[in-house]
């Protein structure tokens, strides 16, 4: 199942690398590519805290209103915009894989692919087979696109394997 999960992932990023998604980071500046590849470059420069906050400044938001006041509307230059942990994640991606579109879709597809293996974990320990196999082959993101961030759903499935996990070990002792 994991194979078939990694094989689908592998295909869909070598169909993805010759689109022209795989350089939106660097060809069209107003994406959120771009954004989250500036966020991560900062990162990776050293601007861990975020100090030097990352903002877009995107034709249709400069249409409503000057930078100050969407400045103004986020609380401030150090405050984040968005939740920080995919250009967290991206960085630490970024330092491994390196820059390429291709090393980091191998890295979000080797995430992608572990998530089918923790669904599956969950539901193994939830219900009876075929159950498990049924839930990770149906999993929707099993044919995810390599470039779709996946670290929000591996960091959630892998806290409820976890907490399952653990239940069941506490259940003799905790009852």
């Amino acid at each position: 199942m994991l194979v078939l999960a990694l094989g689908v992932r592998l295909l869909n990023l070598w169909h993805t690398a010759g689109l022209p998604i795989a350089s939106y980071q660097f060809d069209w500046p107003e994406s959120d590519m771009t954004a989250n590849f500036v966020w991560s470059g900062r990162i990776l420069r050293g601007d861990v805290l975020g100090r030097d906050g990352v903002h877009p400044s995107t034709g249709w938001m400069r249409d409503i209103a000057p930078q100050s006041t969407w400045q103004r509307w986020w609380g401030g230059n150090a405050v984040f915009q968005q939740a920080p942990l995919y250009a967290y994640t991206l960085a630490g991606i970024r330092w491994l894989a390196g820059d390429s579109f291709l090393g980091i879709g191998l890295v979000q597809a080797l995430l992608g692919t572990l998530n089918v293996g923790l669904v599956f974990l969950l539901a193994r320990h939830l219900f009876d087979p075929p159950a498990p196999a049924i839930a990770a082959l149906l999993f929707p993101p099993i044919a995810a696109p390599a470039a779709v961030p996946t670290i929000a759903p591996t960091a959630a499935l892998l806290t409820v394997v976890l907490f399952a996990a653990s239940s069941a070990a506490c259940a003799p002792l905790c009852t």
